[in-house]
């Protein structure tokens, strides 16, 4: 992947900031999220299931460096940090000195890191908003995962059939995003009466019957685009209408608020107001609203005592739910407008008038 040499010096410059603000001889990176910030994209993950990753990057005042193992870094090196200016230091596998290398690299003084090891100190959450803010070269990287991830969800929404098992629409759902290279991070499944019974609903070998919901989290060049979509076999039943058309409304709602400089607080405040003026006053109750996003599914979630506001260029994954139903996909607004990064225009959709202009929210598909 061809990396942009303004995004390189953007990153650096956050990063020299962040390094002078806090009095550091270096910041280290080893949690995949700030790995794939750093480097405009680049993995160190071997693992998929292990947040940390094994190369660690070390940027200094005057330098950045890649240590890691020998079995990764000529990898590393030649595919994922390539013409960026690395000096990379290789550790043996059977040498447990990757920290003394880094210690070293650092030149002494304190250092910052993304996860524990002696010598540093952690400072991930001091570090994360500089994450916030999306370059316009990340946008766009951004527009492809969410296309790929949004188009890849819906096609799986299409193929499955009546008799299929939880785990086998997972499984195609997979399938489909991996052939286009896009890692599902979360895949969460159910059909039937397990949509109104959990929110978080893991699959099983339950067999679809009528009604399902499918959910992902897609992950390539380290940014996540999280979407839901739901399917009805057959005429679909009128309170299940109803209720996906409040959901979507207070969907509608979060995305129409997300914007520079609001209170991420106040946007939750009045989600539960369209809650209560839909009917389902509890609703909000069983489930969290979304929030920020990026290089983490979520970056925190939000809530009624978040003090943080919108930033420029900072995406966003709201996803409330209803019983039976839940609204779902990712968004960024730029100067230019907002951007529904995981819509696809090929989907059926509801549309809601929200202060005075419409928004368009995916529908429940009918086969």
């Amino acid at each position: 992947m061809k990396v942009s040499k303004r995004e390189m010096q953007e990153k650096e410059r956050r990063v020299h900031t962040f390094i002078r603000e806090k009095g550091l001889s270096a910041m280290c990176f080893t949690a995949s999220k700030n790995f794939a910030w750093f480097t405009c994209g680049g993995d160190n993950h071997v693992e998929l299931t292990n947040r940390q990753g094994v190369g660690t990057i070390v940027v200094t005042p005057d330098e950045k460096y890649l240590v890691s193992r020998g079995i990764e870094a000529v990898r590393m090196a030649d595919e994922e940090v390539e013409d960026q200016g690395f000096t990379v230091k290789e550790v043996p596998w059977h040498d447990n000195t990757t920290y003394e290398v880094v210690r070293d690299a650092a030149g002494g003084g304190k250092i910052g890191t993304d996860v524990p090891f002696p010598g540093a100190e952690m400072m991930d959450s001091e570090f994360a908003p500089i994450r916030y803010s999306l370059t316009p070269e990340e946008i766009e990287r951004y527009r492809e995962v969410g296309k790929l991830t949004g188009s890849m969800l819906e096609k799986t929404c299409r193929e499955i059939k009546p008799g299929m098992t939880e785990h086998e629409i997972g499984a195609l759902m997979s399938n489909n995003m991996l052939s286009k290279g896009v890692v599902p991070a979360v895949i969460l499944i159910a059909v039937d009466d397990r949509i109104e019974r959990y929110r978080h609903p893991i699959p099983t070998d339950k067999k679809l019957q009528n009604y399902a919901m499918l959910v992902t989290c897609g992950r390539k060049w380290g940014l996540i685009a999280s979407a839901t979509r739901l399917v009805n076999f057959g005429q679909l039943p009128e309170e299940l209408g109803r209720k996906h058309e409040a959901c979507t409304r207070v969907d509608a709602a979060l995305i129409k608020g997300t914007r520079e400089g609001a209170d991420i607080s106040k946007l939750v405040t009045g989600a539960v107001e369209e809650y209560t003026k839909a009917g389902y006053r509890d609703e909000w109750r069983y489930h969290h609203q979304g929030g920020p996003t990026g290089y983490q599914t979520r970056d925190f979630l939000g809530t009624f005592s978040t003090l943080e506001k919108v930033r420029p260029n900072q995406a966003f994954a709201w996803n409330p739910s209803i019983t039976g139903t839940k609204s779902e996909d990712t968004i960024v607004r730029t100067e230019e407008g907002l951007i529904i990064l995981t819509a696809t225009g090929q989907w059926p959709t509801i549309t809601h008038e929200i202060n005075g202009s419409e928004l368009t929210r995916p529908d429940i598909l009918t086969v």
